[in-house]
């Protein structure tokens, strides 16, 4: 069972969606700043399994999309599914960038 650093587990994963989401409507930049390189490399790893064909291309960003833009996605998705954040943050940032930015 993974945990993070301040002793909170979460079904195998470090961080819950609801601990990012607290982050990522905060309003202090180091918060920001947390979420969005959170999201960042959410969907680096996204974009790398999708490049080394291990995932199906389901996330296609247009070019020039900002960390602000992957952060509001995942906000309206959250909005829209407010039980979501139960679930890991990787799994709803997939999910709603899916949703979003669709090949």
């Amino acid at each position: 069972l993974a945990q993070s650093s301040d002793g909170v587990p979460s079904s195998g994963t470090f961080k819950t969606s609801e601990k990012l989401y607290t982050a990522c409507t905060s309003t202090k930049q180091a918060d920001l700043d947390q979420c969005n390189w959170y999201l960042m490399g959410a969907y680096d790893m996204i974009i790398l399994y999708q490049d080394a064909l291990q995932a199906e291309k389901v996330v296609c960003t247009p070019t020039g999309t900002l960390s602000g833009a992957l952060r509001t996605a995942w906000l309206d998705y959250l909005k829209a599914s407010p039980n979501a954040r139960r679930y890991s943050a990787v799994s709803t940032i997939r999910n709603a960038f899916t949703a979003k930015f669709k090949c």
